[in-house]
């Protein structure tokens, strides 16, 4: 499997991935390949995958289609969209826990490819407690 650009949102880069399939292809036409992990651009009528030998994006996932509208994007990523992204906090909350078992309930299945707390740190807070409590002591 390859993956082509990440969180990228609607623009020359996008396209530019969006247009360099067949390119690809040229090296391997027997993985799958996925645009824009996250699908930050919105773009309901692209699809987010190209399947093994074949050339084109395909609306295989979430609520996109030929000819689909752009859905908002907002944080953790656009719902609707094939490829999502959740990084809930922490604890993780009710609310986190419904989106998630109901993601893609009105769609095509969903791909969840990026889950978890990492980036959701405040590294800088974190590291404040720390020093702080360690001079307390």
């Amino acid at each position: 499997m390859w993956g082509m650009l990440n969180e990228t949102e609607d623009g020359p880069v996008h396209r530019a991935g969006e247009a360099s399939l067949p390119f690809v292809r040229t090296f391997d036409d027997s993985r799958l390949i996925v645009l824009s992990s996250g699908r930050f651009d919105g773009h309901l009528g692209l699809g987010s995958v190209s399947n093994p030998y074949n050339s084109a994006w395909e609306p295989t996932w979430g609520k996109e289609e030929p000819g689909g509208g752009i859905v908002a994007m907002k944080y953790p990523s656009g719902i609707g969209t094939g490829d999502f992204h959740l990084y809930p906090k922490v604890p993780q909350t009710p609310e986190a826990n419904e989106l998630i078992r109901t993601l893609g309930h009105d769609s095509k299945p969903i791909f969840l490819s990026e889950y978890g707390i990492g980036s959701m740190m405040n590294v800088i807070h974190e590291l404040r407690m720390y020093e702080t409590s360690r001079n307390t002591r």
